[in-house]
C-alpha cells in the first residue's frame, strides 16, 4: 500500500512540470488569436468608415475610425480622422 502512495506521488510530481510546461503556450496561443480578433475588427471598421465617408456619413465614419484606432494603432488611421475631421470643418480636430 506504501508503494503505490509512493507511486502515485512519483506520478503527479513527473507530471506536473508537463502539465506546467503547456500553459505559456496556450496563454500565448490565445494572446495571438485575440490580437488577430483585434486586429481584423480594426480592419472591418476601417472599410464601414471609408462606406460611410463616400455616402457623406462623415460623424458616423469618425466613430468608426476612432474605433479601428483604438483596436490597432496607425498613422494611416490618423491621416483619415484628419481628412473626416476636415469635412466636418473641425480643424482643431483634424490637426491634433
Amino acid at each position: 500500500m506504501g508503494q503505490v502512495i509512493r507511486l502515485r506521488s512519483l506520478l503527479v510530481a513527473l507530471a506536473l512540470p508537463i502539465c506546467l510546461q503547456g500553459t505559456p503556450a496556450f496563454a500565448q496561443s490565445a494572446e495571438e488569436d485575440a490580437a488577430a480578433a483585434q486586429r481584423k475588427e480594426a480592419e472591418a471598421r476601417y472599410k464601414r468608415a471609408l462606406e460611410l465617408f463616400n455616402d457623406g456619413s462623415y460623424d458616423a465614419a469618425r466613430l468608426e475610425l476612432k474605433r479601428a484606432y483604438e483596436l490597432a494603432p496607425t498613422y494611416r488611421i490618423l491621416y483619415n480622422i484628419a481628412l473626416v475631421n476636415v469635412e466636418l470643418n473641425d480643424y482643431v480636430g483634424a490637426s491634433s
